[in-house]
């Protein structure tokens, strides 16, 4: 005699695979059997409960095929330097929730790898958008600002570009971007409106030393 753990096990075992579609639809069908001669008083013929489980269990593989696994291969991701005597500017900005407490942080560093600055900071309750907008801004004018129309902080950066320098902007990767996520996430929690490192954190000296050798890491 089954019980009903063992009949849910038996379902369960029988509803996956290749038979899968076959067991469903028999299963089906020889309910409907059943309810046919005992509610319906009618007869069914054998031939006809298999010619019909048969074009079930078609229907049921056409519109649920199996899926293929395709193991794809990771991608990997480092810090973005430079191999000419320019600077490395990395910026972010992050929310503990949504909105929630905003903060700004990011470095300068020589393509080398070498510390030249870095920086940190609260913006309020905020969200992430907002958030990396206003870091790129407080970066290159080296102040800080509580402007809240994304319109007018996109406009600002779009002048400042256009000043007499040289300046490409990359997107990079969080895996890639370390050093930045630490300071960002360090003014999200703190209450200080800008602070300024002028030596890398005790914390982030191996994700520095990271950086420098180009250690790839596989994309989340």
């Amino acid at each position: 005699m089954y019980g009903a753990s063992v009949l849910e096990l038996w379902v369960r075992n029988y509803s996956s695979g290749n038979n899968a579609p076959k067991f469903l639809a028999g299963l089906w069908w020889n309910w409907r059997a059943r309810n046919i001669v005992c509610v319906g008083n009618e007869l069914i013929h054998l031939f006809r409960v298999v010619a019909e489980v048969h074009k079930l269990a078609t229907l049921i593989a056409s519109c649920f095929p199996p899926r293929i696994h395709i193991d794809t291969p990771p991608r990997w991701t480092t810090w973005h330097s430079c191999r000419t005597s320019c600077m490395v500017l990395n910026v972010d900005g992050s929310c503990l929730g949504a909105p929630g407490r905003a903060g700004f942080g990011g470095l300068i560093r020589r393509g080398s790898g070498d510390w030249i600055v870095g920086f940190s900071g609260f913006l309020g309750v905020a969200d992430n958008t907002y958030a990396e907008l206003m870091i790129v801004l407080d970066l290159v004018t080296k102040g800080y600002s509580n402007f809240h129309c994304y319109d007018a902080v996109i406009a600002n950066i779009q002048d400042l570009l256009k000043l007499d320098w040289e300046v490409s902007l990359l997107h990079t990767l969080r895996e890639g971007n370390a050093c930045t996520n630490f300071l960002t996430k360090l003014g999200s929690k703190n209450d200080t409106k800008l602070s300024i490192w002028d030596s890398p954190l005790e914390d982030m000296k191996d994700l520095l030393l990271s950086n420098a050798l180009r250690v790839a890491y596989p994309r989340a």
